[in-house]
């Protein structure tokens, strides 16, 4: 979780430096002073570093003179100040995509790493850990399993061999329709599970694609309570994606749902 942080934030504050250096490239010259006197306002316009006093802004006639000054102010102290946290969040991200610890296990000889209990494990071991327990898929009959997906398994839906495809394209670790136990002891098989291939997070995935009929929106409102109940919530520790005939799922929204949550 402290990798998606650490993205979250360092994307953030590139977009912090990009405003900002769009607002001052063309924001005006000089530096705005303000005086509060006895309960009264001024501005002025400092035009050069030894000018001290500056020249006085009427608010009547020049008010978006002195709010362009007041906000390169703060463009200016917030560039300053996202440019030196984004150096040490990327300092951060070096260091936990490193993974120091879980290289320590990683190096050592076989017969060693059989003794040991790691405290943190390398993610590629992780990842082949996880897919190794794959759920129990029947073979395919008529009727159930349809499509078949570039990893080579049935599908039951085109909106489903889309997800797949798109999984297996991106390289994202997936289990098509695991075995999940909710909260209250009861199983169920979502669609997919995922896991996030750089935090190990993972999530299931439900496709709803029959909301044109009443008795299917029922049941799926029943599914999404129980995930509720067992503290499961759309981009926590879930993902939702919806289509009837009228608005299919299209590749571009399984793409950006991919690049949002499992890169």
């Amino acid at each position: 979780m402290l990798l998606v942080e650490l993205r979250k934030r360092a994307s953030e504050l590139n977009q912090y430096i990009s405003r900002c250096e769009w607002f001052l490239k063309k924001a005006p010259q000089g530096k705005l002073r303000v005086t509060d006197s006895k309960n009264r306002i001024k501005f002025y316009i400092r035009r050069s570093n030894t000018d001290t006093s500056g020249e006085y802004l009427s608010v009547a006639k020049e008010t978006k003179l002195i709010i362009a000054l007041a906000r390169k102010e703060y463009y200016q102290k917030t560039l300053a100040s996202a440019r030196e946290e984004l150096e040490q969040v990327e300092k951060l991200l070096k260091l936990e995509e490193s993974q120091p610890i879980a290289t320590i296990y990683s190096k050592m000889k076989p017969a060693s790493r059989a003794l040991v209990e790691p405290f943190e494990e390398p993610m590629e071991e992780r990842i082949k850990r996880w897919e190794s327990v794959q759920p129990d898929i029947k073979p395919p009959r008529e009727g159930s399993y349809l499509i078949l997906t570039k990893r080579g398994e049935y599908v039951r839906s085109k909106a489903e061999y889309n997800i797949a495809n798109a999984l297996y394209s991106n390289k994202i670790p997936y289990k098509y329709e695991p075995s999940y136990m909710a909260k209250d002891g009861t199983y169920s098989r979502p669609d997919f599970q995922v896991m996030n291939p750089n935090t190990g997070e993972t999530f299931y995935w439900e496709h709803f694609g029959m909301l044109d009929r009443p008795s299917y929106v029922k049941e799926m409102v029943d599914k999404l309570n129980g995930y509720e109940d067992s503290e499961l919530y759309p981009g926590k520790g879930l993902i939702v994606t919806f289509d009837d005939g009228s608005h299919p799922l299209t590749l571009a929204h399984i793409q950006q749902i991919i690049n949002d949550l499992l890169r």
